[in-house]
């Protein structure tokens, strides 16, 4: 709730309010967007979208899609998957292996939460181990759709 331009005071710090500054619109993968992210921000990938549920986000220096974030009907961003790569552009897959007593992950993997701290604001720990996963079936196909992509680009 608000009053008026309150949405719009909302809008201008999400991916949207900052096209063109923090993130800017390459290209499509049927009918989604693929951004990049500025050099200049510490942001990888944005915390809110409100008008789609969906991006590919590509490294700003390459052009090759590198995350691809998920965004809940909020506009609060929901999943993401990070896309690992060989130099020959082939996908690395997910593999855990134990070394010393401790789980090590590596390769793509499917991050299913993004918390919320207590001053509302939206992260994660880097790797946290509780929330890297294997990319599942219905996400694949994404993956599968940016990878091509990278390829082709």
């Amino acid at each position: 709730m608000g009053g008026n331009g309150a949405r719009a005071a909302f809008v201008a710090n999400t991916l949207e309010g900052y096209t063109g500054v923090r993130f800017q619109e390459i290209r499509q993968i049927n009918g989604v967007k693929v951004i990049t992210v500025s050099n200049q921000t510490n942001t990888a990938i944005p915390m809110e979208a409100f008008t789609s549920k969906m991006y590919y986000i590509a490294d700003p220096r390459t052009g090759k899609i590198v995350h691809i974030a998920f965004y809940a009907k909020n506009g609060d961003i929901k999943h993401s998957i990070d896309l690992k790569f060989e130099k020959d552009g082939s996908l690395i897959p997910f593999k855990q292996t134990v070394r010393k007593g401790k789980i090590h992950t590596e390769g793509t993997h499917f991050h299913k939460q993004w918390p919320v701290d207590a001053n509302g604001d939206k992260g994660r720990s880097s790797h946290d181990k509780d929330n890297i996963f294997p990319v599942n079936r219905y996400y694949k196909r994404f993956v599968n759709l940016a990878v091509k992509y990278n390829l082709e680009h």
